[in-house]
């Protein structure tokens, strides 16, 4: 069993998303992301989550980076 997380509530990121292969909107799973699969960020801040296309099955990545605004916040 691992660490699921709602990405969708942490980063802002979408529920849903266009598949890039048959276009139509599908859900992202994002809400229940297992974090202990795959390697999601490569580099620091970089984010690659996979997304399966709930209507044609086609597998692709949602990419986004993550940027401390303020690194002040972060000292307290």
């Amino acid at each position: 069993m691992g660490r699921n997380r709602d990405l969708c509530e942490i980063f802002g990121i979408p529920e849903e998303l266009k598949c890039p292969h048959c276009k139509e909107i599908t859900n992202t799973d994002f809400e229940e992301y297992d974090i202990d699969c795959g390697k999601i960020n490569d580099l620091s801040g970089n984010w690659n989550l996979d997304v399966q296309c709930d209507k044609c099955d086609h597998d692709f990545k949602f990419k986004f980076k993550v940027i401390i605004k303020d690194q002040e916040t972060l000292k307290e």
